[in-house]
């Protein structure tokens, strides 16, 4: 196909043929072939237009080659274009595949890796929201977040879907997370105003008398001795069995402990998330496939330690607590992206 001709030359062309001169003199002037200044002219003349006209490019699949694409995507959404097309048995650019599933309605999304919000548990967590939409930063620093975690050699990583609108939770388009062939480690954390705490390796099954030791050997010790000498604080833990369980319940009011009333599916609203997650991250990119479950200790510990010298992490985190409470309460109580 030949190139297209600058307006500006079009312009020089029209204005010297308008003018008298001849097609080879014009010709010669611009720099075009004579073909092309006759083509040029008679457009003109026919259609008074100096722009090039439209290129209708063939399009490069058929409509059954369409049809295979998009089908196969349905069927295996999680596949890559590149998959994609080697299914449908086309053979186009990666790009076009994107394309066609596209102009089907199907884009490239992240896929979810966590149940829907029931409507039950959203009416909860706008309620919680409602509850405490005036507690400012410094009233969220009378809390302390704890959670418990599982660290692993091997994490599943978030997957790209095709997948329509509006079908986010959709079980076909939902990334199933695999836990085999993989060593993993359990961690309960503990985070206050003035930082990360301590840190504890969970051994063998995740019980009420487990979690009761770790409050009166980890957590109280810690908290007496540092961010809360007079005792006052929150106590936030979310509505696991372990923590809902009557011994941890009794064990707690008997010490005059005040818990904070957490809703359910509230782990956008815990910032020890958060810091899990710049955990995890931070150990994917150390060499740890083969490491073995001591091993895998040792080196989330010493992650956990070099977190606690970022100052601004904490802080920060806390500050953002009254934001994803108003982001709760204005969205109705659906997750916030944090």
């Amino acid at each position: 196909m030949p190139p297209r001709v600058p307006l500006e030359q079009r312009h020089r062309v029209i204005a010297m043929s308008l003018c008298g001169k001849s097609q080879n003199e014009i010709a010669k002037s611009v720099g075009v072939t004579q073909a092309t200044v006759s083509r040029i002219v008679q457009a003109y003349r026919d259609e008074g237009r100096i722009c090039d006209a439209p290129r209708h490019l063939k399009r490069k699949t058929t409509e059954e080659e369409d049809h295979a694409i998009v089908a196969a995507a349905c069927v295996a959404p999680f596949m890559t274009a590149g998959q994609l097309k080697q299914v449908a048995g086309v053979d186009v650019s990666d790009n076009l595949v994107r394309t066609r599933l596209r102009e089907a309605g199907l884009r490239n999304r992240v896929a979810v890796q966590k149940p829907k919000l029931s409507a039950t548990n959203k009416e909860k967590r706008l309620q919680f929201a409602r509850d405490h939409i005036e507690w400012t930063v410094e009233d969220w620093e009378n809390v302390v977040f704890t959670d418990e975690s599982t660290v692993c050699t091997k994490w599943s990583q978030q997957q790209k879907v095709y997948r329509p609108d509006l079908m986010r939770y959709d079980p076909h388009y939902v990334q199933k997370v695999k836990s085999s062939g993989r060593t993993s480690v359990n961690i309960w954390g503990v985070i206050t105003k003035n930082g990360l705490g301590p840190l504890r390796r969970i051994s063998g099954r995740f019980c009420a008398e487990a979690y009761l030791e770790i409050i009166d050997q980890e957590l109280l010790p810690h908290l007496l001795d540092g961010p809360f000498t007079d005792g006052c604080f929150y106590l936030q833990h979310d509505l696991s069995p372990v923590h809902a369980a009557r011994a941890v319940k009794e064990h707690l009011e008997q010490l005059g402990v005040m818990t904070l009333s957490w809703p359910p599916q509230g782990a956008d609203l815990n910032i020890i998330e958060n810091v899990w997650g710049i955990l995890k991250s931070n150990l994917s990119k150390m060499s740890l496939h083969d490491a073995s479950a001591d091993g895998l200790w040792e080196a989330v510990k010493s992650a956990w330690d070099a977190l606690k010298d970022d100052v601004d992490l904490v802080p920060a985190l806390f500050d953002s607590l009254p934001r994803r409470i108003a982001g709760v309460a204005q969205s109705g109580g659906e997750f916030q992206r944090y």
